[in-house]
């Protein structure tokens, strides 16, 4: 499992996730996606409200924060660790990522490469990003 850092935005239409790796995330793969400027935030799945939510890093056993990387034609998807759900639509008042353990209900998400070998994380429409 990798560490990922991560930029987190205030507005959902903005840039939200960043990785930061000299190469494209793998396939199948296993990463904690981390807040690029805050380093003791991470991605994690909030089981209580199916969303994406984020939370203070945990440790190694935090797999709520740990996410499977899944090619799906020109995109990829992301599954939690934990709970096998998947990112699906977002809504509610603060536009968080639901998730949803039908995997055919999986959002289309993009790599977009930007300086310094950071990667952003946004939806397949190229609109918005994850928070």
């Amino acid at each position: 499992m990798k560490n990922i850092r991560c930029l987190l935005s205030l507005a959902a239409t903005l840039t939200l996730y960043v990785l930061s790796l000299s190469a494209q995330p793998e396939d199948g793969k296993v990463y904690r996606l981390i807040n690029k400027y805050s380093p003791t935030l991470a991605a994690t799945e909030d089981v209580s409200t199916s969303s994406v939510v984020t939370r203070a890093k945990g440790g190694s056993d935090d797999f709520e924060q740990m996410w499977r990387f899944d090619a799906s034609g020109t995109a990829f998807t992301l599954t939690n660790v934990l709970t096998d759900n998947v990112i699906s639509t977002y809504s509610g008042p603060n536009n968080q990522y639901q998730t949803n353990a039908d995997p055919t209900k999986a959002h289309p998400l993009q790599l977009v490469n930007i300086a310094d070998g950071y990667w952003n994380i946004r939806h397949g429409s190229g609109m918005g990003g994850l928070h």
